[in-house]
Parts: C-alpha cells; structure tokens; sequence
C-alpha cells in the first residue's frame, strides 16, 4: 500500500513537473514580441499565408502585414515604425535613403509578377476593354493603340497609383512611356494625352483604388496582376515590353525613367523583394522568417506569382553569415546593387 502511494505520488509530481513546463514555455512563447513585417499592400495575402505558415512552423508569435506602398513603407520604417521583416515590390525603397538606421544593404528577389490593365464587370467602356482584349489575342497594334488612345483620352477614365509611393504607379507611367515608344513614335505621346484630358485618378496605393474601380468612378486601372485576380477583376494583359514581367527584358525596362519625389527611377521587372531589417529586435525570428519565404517560395503560385527558379540578391554591404551560406550553397546568385 505505501509503495503505492509512493507510486500515485511520484506521477503527480511528473504531471505537475510536464504542466509546469508546458506552462512556462506558452507564457514565453505568448509574451514574445511577434514579428512586425511591412509589405506592399498588393501582397498582403501572400505574406499572411506565410507568416501564418511560418506560426504553424516555428510557434513564433506574427504580427498580420502591414500594407502600403512600398515607398511609403520604406519612409515609416526609416521614420521609427517598429518593423522587423519588409518585403517590397521594388529595389529601391532597400536603400539607406527611405530606411535610415534600419538599411541592411541586402534584399532577395524571390516571386515576380506583372502590370496589367483591369477592369470591372460594370464599366461604361466595355467596349474598349474587349477591343484591347482582342488586340492581345490578335496582337493587333493598331487595335491596341486605338483602345489605348481612347482610354487616355477620356476624362476620369483611368486609374495610376501615386509614383512616389508606390511602384504600381511608377511602371504605369513608364508603361505609357514605352507604348508612346513603340507605338506612338513619342515617348511622351499617351503621357502627355492622360495630363491633357485629365484622365488619371490617383491614390498612394493601387490598391486604394479599386473600389473606385468597381464604383465606376474609373473604367481601367494599372495594377499587378496577383493584385487583380485576388479582388476579382477583369484584366487585359499588357505586351511583355509593357508589363515589366519578363526578367529577360531587364536592361529594355530599364531604357525608360519616371521623375518622382526622390529623383530619377529606372523601370524594372515586377520583383517581390524580402529583407531583415537591421537594428533588429528579432533578428534571430527575421532570419528565419527570410529563410522560410525562400523554401516555400513555389507556393506562391496559387496567388498568380511567378517563384524565381533561382532567388536573386542584391547588396551593397556583406550580408549575413545565413545568407552566404545560401550563397556558397548556390541556393542564391548574386544580381547587383541596392543603389
């Protein structure tokens, strides 16, 4: 009987001892600080899904994303927001000019996508969306130039984020550019068409404008389109030297430039940039956080992105030891500079 007791009392103990443990390790995991991750807001479902993902993993506590546009993202972050993760759709907002104090001097490249021109179910020019749309299918310049001149001409009819704070809106411009190029014999042909006849309506974010879109307060709208298939629009998909999502026509985009608030910027493909911000307070967590967006990278197809066979960095600084790694491992090339 007494060594029963022992028994019943040492198992009690254990119980305890296991509770205890559980106990102790769901009230540190609960009082650490979660990941903060700032994101261009085109892509905030995508980074939800794996930070949710990377939670489930790890049991680290997140943060849901913070959208915006990339530019305006980069200015809090330099401004003092805590953050600790920033992916961005753009190269430039990683330089120590929009992120100050907390500039890494590295960025990977991981998913791209492209600009299209969407529309919605209820918009008055119909007509011209499905003469764009038969242009793409006929490749049909002059069916293409003639629905582009129609939408530029037109007063409210066209939707360009601010280029200044997000890059959505900057390849939209340039996009125009180029069409004038090649089509209008004129870079500044359909450029100068959208100011003339006032045809643009703006907001910080592509995003901010589809319920303008879906309102009919515009008929088109410049946009990703991971962007348009995630809120249900409609979309023409602009020619490849139009919509900034053929890697290989880097150095063409690049021929082109738009003036915003912080100087000349040089179009680029439509890259999903990640990085761990510097002076981290989670430096540990935004590594591996780094490292989980790139193993899981191909899962990002399910939202219309185009996973990199082979995830790019750039930097203007040596990167971390983990990121070498990755390097030496030829999980990762070299692509160039942030600035």
């Amino acid at each position: 009987m007494k060594s029963q007791k022992i028994i019943v009392i040492i198992v009690i103990v254990g119980l305890l001892a296991v509770g205890t443990g559980i106990g102790v390790h769901y009230y540190f995991s609960k009082s650490k600080s979660p990941l903060i991750t700032y994101v261009a807001d085109a892509y905030v479902g995508e980074a939800n899904y794996l930070l949710n993902g990377y939670q489930n993993s790890t049991g680290n506590p997140v943060s849901p994303a913070i959208g915006g546009g990339s530019y305006t993202d980069a200015q809090k972050i330099g401004s003092g927001d805590p953050a600790n993760v920033f992916i961005s759709v753009a190269l430039s907002p990683y330089s120590s000019h929009y992120l100050k104090d907390r500039y890494s001097g590295w960025a990977i490249a991981f998913a791209s996508d492209q600009l299209v021109l969407a529309y919605y179910n209820n918009t008055t020019d119909y007509k011209i969306a499905m003469m764009l749309r038969q242009a793409e299918i006929d490749n049909n310049t002059s069916e293409f130039v003639s629905a582009l001149f129609s939408i530029t001409n037109k007063s409210n009819s066209l939707g360009i984020s601010d280029p200044s704070t997000d890059p959505a809106g900057l390849r939209a411009w340039i996009s125009l550019e180029i069409a004038g190029e090649l089509y209008g014999h004129n870079e500044s042909y359909f450029v100068n068409a959208v100011r003339q006849h006032h045809a643009n309506v703006t907001r910080s974010s592509a995003a901010q404008l589809v319920p303008a879109l879906e309102t009919g307060e515009i008929s088109f709208l410049f946009i990703y389109k991971s962007a348009a298939v995630h809120s249900g629009l409609k979309m023409i998909e602009l020619p490849a030297k139009m919509n900034f999502g053929d890697t290989d026509l880097s150095s063409f985009y690049s021929e082109f430039n738009y003036t915003t608030v912080a100087g000349l910027q040089k179009g680029s493909p439509v890259l999903l940039y990640i990085t761990a911000l510097a002076n981290n307070t989670l430096a540990t967590d935004s590594m591996e956080f780094v490292n989980y967006t790139l193993n899981h990278r191909s899962e990002l197809s399910t939202f219309e992105l185009k996973p990199l066979q082979h995830p790019e960095l750039f930097n203007d600084t040596t990167p971390p030891v983990e990121i070498l790694s990755l390097i030496s491992s030829h999980e990762l090339v070299y692509s160039g500079r942030i600035d």
